[in-house]
């Protein structure tokens, strides 16, 4: 009788590790490649009729909250009280902002509705949990925009919504 409590003892010990290692949640390095979700759900984002004319003044010193990002779901994330935001400044060519954590600069250039996001820096504190890579490299990824209802819409190279951001 010992024999075989001691038996089902260990089987629901190692049930119970395995459940607990199958859990863990893996850990987003700036090298670790980040494939966006399939949409389940196409409706989400129509498709691309005809871009709305917006003039690189209309982006210009503004601060542009994240309200969407096709790399994930951002309703789900705890940015710890810090939404990332960009801020363009078209007389300089350049950007800045907050990924959610770290503070991050880079070049742009922009004319009617092409966007091109110059190699970005930033700051480097560590920040468990807030997906800073899937933003800037969004960001990075932006070749459109327009402005639409004051909600800045970038687009990539597909035409595809990657992010919107409010005012």
């Amino acid at each position: 009788m010992k024999k075989f409590n001691l038996l089902v003892c260990s089987a629901a010990l190692a049930i119970g590790l395995f459940a607990c290692k199958s859990s863990q949640k893996s850990v987003i390095t700036a090298e670790t490649p980040v494939t966006p979700p399939k949409q389940e759900h196409p409706a989400i984002v129509p498709p691309k009729a005809a871009m709305a004319v917006t003039t690189p003044t209309q982006l210009a010193n503004k601060k542009w909250q994240l309200v969407w990002m096709s790399a994930l779901d951002i309703k789900t994330v705890d940015y710890r009280g810090k939404t990332p935001f960009v801020t363009f400044d078209t007389e300089k060519s350049t950007l800045n902002g907050n990924s959610g954590c770290n503070n991050f600069g880079g070049s742009i250039e922009i004319s009617n509705n092409t966007i091109k996001v110059g190699m970005l820096f930033s700051t480097k504190m560590f920040c468990e949990g807030i997906p800073e890579p899937e933003f800037l490299r969004s960001l990075e990824g932006a070749t459109k925009y327009e402005v639409v209802d004051g909600m800045l819409m970038l687009y990539d190279n597909s035409d595809q919504l990657v992010m919107k951001l409010k005012n």
